[in-house]
């Protein structure tokens, strides 16, 4: 409901997702990406940073070029860092907020992010279809999720 509603902080949204990734290699990711994300936008508010990809645009195209890649990262992070099941779609949704934000503003800006969640929360349902009873396959996935936030974290921090 937070990255649905873009309200709260992003360490509560970082918990939660920790907790429902249900392993260590899945809490790591989702932590540097969530700090990834805080760097980018110099703060953890949910509101703030919806506020800011309400007024300047996406994330994931707005700013200098190592702040945009830095969050297309992080949501690359999120992804992958899924532990599969039904958290394919908050995972998925988050990522979605990460690079595309809230829907808000124009018709052009709704369609938009609906259509950038729709993707966000399929990539998810694809990676968990890929790695479903293949453990060696979902611990590859999660290197490259760390991989990933550890990228967006130096993307970030160099921004």
């Amino acid at each position: 409901m937070l990255a649905v509603s873009s309200s709260g902080e992003l360490v509560v949204l970082g918990v939660l997702l920790s907790v429902t990734s249900g392993s260590f290699a899945g809490v790591v990711p989702v932590v540097l990406a969530l700090a990834a994300v805080a760097l980018r936008f110099g703060t953890t508010s949910l509101d703030a940073i919806a506020g800011a990809q309400s007024v300047l645009g996406p994330a994931a195209s707005v700013g200098p070029m190592l702040a945009a890649a830095a969050s297309s990262c992080a949501a690359v992070a999120l992804l992958l860092a899924h532990p599969g099941g039904w958290s394919v779609v908050p995972f998925g949704l988050v990522a979605a907020l990460v690079v595309a934000g809230p829907a808000a503003g124009d018709a052009g800006d709704v369609v938009l992010r609906v259509v950038v969640s729709a993707t966000a929360v399929g990539i998810a349902v694809g990676v968990d279809r890929l790695t479903r009873r293949r453990p060696a396959r979902r611990r590859g996935f999660q290197v490259l999720a760390t991989i990933s936030a550890l990228g967006a974290l130096t993307l970030a921090l160099a921004s």
